[in-house]
């Protein structure tokens, strides 16, 4: 037997099983001679020998019901510990709940993907949407779809080449598929645009967002983004960098949100900042910090202590770089090619990270050489893309394949003898020391074992060639320092075993790739970074540092480390392009967008080699310069132009909408109370200490959840403890429970759903429990509801009705003796249809609509569609009979 939870089109009737333990589709044209309508059984009125059966089901019937007018039922369904001032973008997108439109363009580190994640997860629980399409950059695709995994319990599919292979043939994937992610380049593409833009999406999620603003020349992204934003009803763009400091890029990303003008976003070209405010939420730290203290709240944040560290190279070390310099000339003569131009920054960039990373490129250089002497290939004249060199890699762990990309590409056929003969004499030179410790890691193993000493830190690599040599030599100089290693060969298996061992040790040191610069929260692992080489990019440095200098991070001050040889590529990048950036941001809290870009990292780079004497002056270099002096100016222009500091909710709105959020039934004590009660049933035991459960005995393994005995497990989301099992409503071991229950209650002859109770009233009350749903343009919302009758049929007041259900599942009553069982019967017989109490539920809920309709109508005015949307509810089905409870006095 089913529960019709939505009528999707003609065809389809989306349907549940009555304990809730599947869903389904059912399609008409096939099924309907099968399919009879009926209403849900009646409670039988008989007693389960154990009270606790009848609480169990009545706590699972409230638990699984996703209130109407609960605050955030994505908060309790989701494995995400969210600070504070995250719930902001929350609370916006619940000011509009049937046209969410938000660019959420808060600063590296505060916590984008976590904000968005939320607002989705919302829409979803509320069935304000069903189809959500994201998109991003293409290396970014794997961490959205493992944060919505691992923080909220949301499967998506990953448009790529595994996913394509699965598909029926002939199918359309941007149709199959109601949760997807993708990238952003590809479903641009001539060949997906028109098939992206015809399907109903109920939610687009735009990643890098600022990529989609109007850039002369390059506006494919921007096409595509304006046209999902005019057929989608729900709309978030997410970006650190919403301004370039060029106003008609900022502007074009707001026309976004409201591309038909209902809103009033923008007129002209001028943007109407006193409704865009309404829109936009975009916080640098120090807005956050300014915005808790406001609340009375001392700083969430630690202070960081950063600093670069140069390295003075060896003679040997120094003669290296010469040599390199020697090559690149050799490389770039007067017809040399833009490719051959890169490769020699690639090499010079190795050389500066690790005499292992340079040796095995020699080597897959000289190979190379050695082969296309023999016999030339076809394809030499192959163009290279560029952004793997300047820190965007095509796929997580990718920089890997593309260095190799390098050390391989571009040989013109006459210079094979005279590179061949260079690179063979640069090998020999550095074969016996390649794995022999340098300079810059006695600069680090000093670090380590002196002011960086007795805590945890994350030695971040750009490759993995030097993880490799630091994962080998550190041990040696660290003695009893446990030292792991994590790249992006591993699985997220692997990468969890390796982060849980070092989450637990007291002192150790992790080296990385950017595997963990995106998507991971490292604040209660490690509170010290050190970046062995610089990344070409303030935007991953910056990415870097805040896995760990962030919201939660325990110790009061995180330091980092900036290694760089002077006299080295690296040195130059430091001064030209990341010193610069950090000090733009600590004088204006903002870095223009385009310093992380490909075009303008490859401009900083050229400018250094032709400083250099490496590449002949060009025109294009030249004009670069000129650029470059306006970056103050832009960044100025971004923070003035932008909505920094501004928020529509202070810390007291939030705290009141958590507090409704976790009030009665949802705290974290009354939610371990209810898993520690179920899980018993099947074998478990626990010890309760305020929020928290300590295993003490084991039993049936459940969904995701088999811990030993001493495990603590908690409900409570923002306790720090770190060896802490986290649990919430979305969980599949609290999923499981809770279905196991209700299919108990509702099978064939279970008495679950009546309970007999001993409670303070003054004669018999049969309380009834209904649940109603209520459908709307873009929602389905339901709620439960009680209603109360007495023997001789009077409906006392609905407080008692409050206060008798309150006491019952806090476990305050008792079942009485034997002798009230008529009393059931008798319920049964007098039980009204539920037509009262849902006519009640949907005028209460309407009243509070209208509240909001009449604010919003005061700001966009009388005609806006999705304004008067929100009171368009009406009944949907019949109210659906869920228990019986009586209630008999004390002294009976």
């Amino acid at each position: 037997m089913w529960r019709v939870l939505e009528e999707a089109d003609e065809f389809f009737v989306r349907v549940e099983s009555l304990d809730g333990a599947s869903r389904t589709l059912l399609y008409l044209p096939r099924e309907r001679s099968a399919i009879r309508h009926e209403s849900s059984p009646e409670p039988r009125p008989i007693l389960p020998r154990d009270p606790e059966q009848h609480r169990l089901y009545l706590e699972v019937e409230h638990l699984r019901t996703l209130q109407a007018d609960a605050p955030f039922l994505s908060l309790q369904r989701s494995r995400v510990v969210p600070h504070r001032y995250q719930l902001v973008p929350l609370l916006m997108a619940l000011e509009f709940p049937a046209r969410v439109r938000l660019l959420i363009a808060d600063d590296v580190g505060l916590g984008k993907t976590i904000e968005a994640g939320l607002i989705v997860k919302e829409l979803l629980l509320r069935h304000f949407a069903r189809r959500v399409l994201v998109l991003t950059p293409a290396h970014l695709k794997e961490d959205w779809a493992e944060a919505f995994g691992r923080f909220f319990h949301l499967r998506f599919s990953v448009f790529g080449p595994q996913l394509r292979r699965q598909l029926p043939p002939g199918k359309n994937p941007w149709q199959i598929y109601d949760r997807l992610i993708a990238s952003i380049d590809l479903a641009k593409h001539p060949e997906n645009r028109d098939q992206v833009l015809a399907q109903p999406w109920d939610l687009v999620v735009v990643d890098e967002a600022h990529l989609a603003s109007r850039v002369q020349g390059r506006n494919e992204r921007h096409h595509l983004v304006r046209g999902l934003a005019r057929r989608a009803g729900h709309l978030l763009l997410v970006t650190a960098t919403p301004h370039s400091g060029h106003p008609e890029s900022f502007v074009s990303l707001i026309q976004h949100l409201d591309p038909d003008g209902q809103l009033g976003l923008v007129t002209g070209e001028a943007i109407d900042r006193d409704r865009a405010r309404r829109h936009v939420v975009q916080r640098t730290r120090s807005d956050v910090l300014k915005w808790y203290g406001t609340g009375g709240k001392r700083s969430p944040f630690p202070q960081r202590d950063a600093q670069p560290v140069p390295v003075e190279p060896s003679k040997n070390e120094a003669r290296l770089f010469t040599l390199l310099s020697e090559y690149a000339r050799l490389l770039m003569g007067p017809n040399s090619s833009v490719p051959a131009q890169w490769l020699a920054m690639h090499f010079m960039r190795r050389a500066s990270s690790s005499p292992l990373a340079l040796y095995r490129s020699l080597t897959n250089r000289i190979e190379r050489l050695n082969a296309l002497g023999r016999e030339p290939a076809a394809d030499e004249a192959a163009e290279p893309d560029l952004g793997p060199l300047v820190d965007r890699p095509d796929e997580r762990g990718g920089e890997e394949s593309a260095d190799r990309a390098y050390d391989v590409a571009w040989v013109e056929q006459v210079r094979i003898k005279t590179e061949l003969g260079y690179l063979t004499g640069l090998q020999e030179a550095l074969k016996a020391r390649a794995r022999r410790p340098d300079s810059k890691f006695k600069q680090l193993s000093e670090l380590l074992t002196g002011e960086l000493a007795g805590k945890k830190t994350i030695v971040f690599t750009r490759y993995r060639d030097t993880l490799e040599y630091l994962g080998s030599l550190l041990p040696k100089r660290l003695q009893g320092v446990p030292v792991f290693t994590l790249h992006g060969g591993h699985t997220e298996a692997e990468r969890d075993d390796v982060l849980d061992r070092f989450a637990r040790a007291e002192q150790a040191v992790l080296v990385a790739t950017d595997v963990i610069s995106e998507g991971l929260n490292l604040q209660y692992h490690a509170s010290q970074v050190v970046h062995y080489e610089l990344p070409w990019n303030p935007n991953r440095l910056e990415q870097r540092n805040g896995r760990v200098d962030r919201f939660g991070q325990p110790e009061p001050v995180v330091r980092v480390r900036m290694l760089f040889y002077e006299r080295s590529l690296d040195a130059l990048i430091f001064r030209r392009l990341i010193d610069k950036a950090l000090r733009i941001k600590e004088e204006f809290g903002v870095v223009p967008n385009y310093f992380g870009d490909e075009d303008y990292v490859r401009d900083v780079v050229q400018s250094i080699f032709q400083k250099e004497g490496l590449l002949p002056h060009s025109r294009q270099v030249g004009l670069f310069e000129q650029v470059e002096t306006d970056d103050a100016e832009l960044a100025r222009r971004a923070r003035q132009e932008g909505f920094y500091g501004h928020s529509e909710f202070q810390l007291p709105d939030v705290e009141r909408a958590l507090s409704h959020t976790y009030g009665n039934l949802t705290a974290p004590e009354r939610l371990g109370g209810f898993f520690a009660r179920a899980a018993a049933q099947w074998g478990w035991g626990f010890e309760p200490t305020g929020a928290k459960l300590t295993v003490v005995r084991r039993g049936k393994p459940l969904a995701g959840f088999d811990p030993p005995v001493g495990q603590v497990v908690s409900f409570n989301p923002w306790l720090p403890e770190r060896d802490l099992l986290k649990l919430d409503l979305a969980h599949p071991a609290v999923e499981e429970l809770m279905e196991r229950l209700r299919a108990r209650a509702w099978s064939d002859g279970a008495p679950a759903r009546t309970g007999l109770f001993l409670a303070d009233v003054a004669e018999p009350v049969f309380l009834y429990l209904f649940r109603a749903r209520f459908r709307g343009p873009h929602e389905v919302a339901e709620t439960l509801y009680p209603e109360l009758r007495t023997p001789a049929g009077a409906a006392p007041d609905s407080e008692l009705a409050r206060r008798l259900l309150d006491a019952l599942l806090a476990g305050k009553l008792e079942q009485p003796a034997a002798g009230h069982e008529p009393l059931l019967h008798q319920a049964v017989h007098l039980a009204p249809n539920g037509e009262a109490g849902r006519r009640r539920v949907l005028d209460e809920l309407l009243a509070e609509r209208r509240k909001l309709t009449e604010k919003l109508r005061q700001i966009y005015g009388p005609e806006v569609a999705f304004v008067q949307e929100l009171t368009r509810l009406e009944p949907l089905g019949s109210p659906e009979w869920l228990a019986l409870t009586v209630f008999v006095g004390g002294n009976a």
